[in-house]
């Protein structure tokens, strides 16, 4: 029998056949290693994302411990430190300032842990802000504590009439509304500095003129009755701030400790003046 010999339309049909033979294989062969294999470098890549997710949520609880430290230094600042300097507390819309302006996380948005990560973002500026305002707090407290000395120079300690006087005087210790200074009769204002003013009311007379300075313990006028009074008696307040404040507190310079506890339980803390 005689060969005929192929025709070229039968070898490219042949060429054809073969070559989607081995591509459907080469196909399958690529989607099962894809599905059910990874290559070492997913396996790479599964490792750094694992790793990444691990450590953001731990960078993320740490800043949450940071705010809780940041919160509790916060309240001391301004429970205990402040307090020792008879100041206010920081302000609140200086503590916990706001922030406005466009969307700064708006490149990190678009991916599978964006929300993460924006959130994290978002405290960490947070506390960024606070921590500027909690140093500047600071930075006022280390000024008030430079001038701790002239500071307790300035606070009235000591009572405003002689020892024997005090029974009489904490007795008759009550509230007092006195608007107008002409109620007061012939007085005097000092003004002690860092906020701190003492007023003594009803004087027969007056030893000091305005603006004369005075030292601690100098005679500056004689018991009266004058203004409102009805007898011979001195009206006293301390102010702070231009706030009346309870006396009381003010006296730890000339007492003892039993003289102390004696006038305290004679007084009432709500009340602001002497009489």
């Amino acid at each position: 029998m005689e060969e005929l010999p192929f025709a070229l339309r039968d070898y490219l049909l042949f060429g054809f056949k073969k070559l989607l033979f081995f591509s459907c294989i080469a196909g399958g062969s690529i989607f099962v290693f894809d599905r059910y294999f990874e290559s070492p470098a997913d396996r790479v890549r599964e490792r750094e994302l694992a790793f990444m997710e691990s450590e953001l949520e731990q960078m993320a609880s740490n800043v949450m411990d940071m705010g809780v430290i940041l919160e509790d230094i916060s309240r001391r600042d301004d429970a205990i430190y402040r307090a020792v300097f008879g100041t206010d507390p920081y302000p609140e819309h200086l503590r916990n300032p706001g922030i406005g302006g466009s969307d700064r996380m708006r490149d990190l948005r678009g991916y599978s842990h964006s929300d993460a990560v924006i959130s994290l973002g978002n405290t960490v500026a947070e506390l960024q802000r606070k921590l500027v305002a909690q140093s500047r707090s600071f930075d006022d407290v280390l000024e008030l504590a430079q001038n701790r000395t002239e500071m307790l120079k300035s606070i009235p300690a000591i009572q405003p009439v002689r020892n024997e006087d005090l029974r009489r005087m904490a007795s008759g210790y009550g509230y007092r509304i006195q608007r107008l200074y002409n109620g007061f009769g012939r007085h005097v204002i000092i003004k002690h500095g860092f906020g701190y003013e003492t007023l003594y009311a009803h004087m027969s007379k007056t030893l000091v003129k305005k603006g004369q300075r005075v030292k601690r313990g100098e005679v500056i006028g004689l018991v009266g009755s004058t203004g409102t009074s009805s007898a011979p008696h001195l009206h006293y307040e301390v102010r702070k701030d231009g706030k009346r404040v309870n006396p009381a507190p003010y006296f730890f310079n000339d007492l003892s400790p039993e003289q102390y506890e004696e006038m305290l339980e004679k007084v009432d803390d709500t009340n602001q003046s002497f009489d």
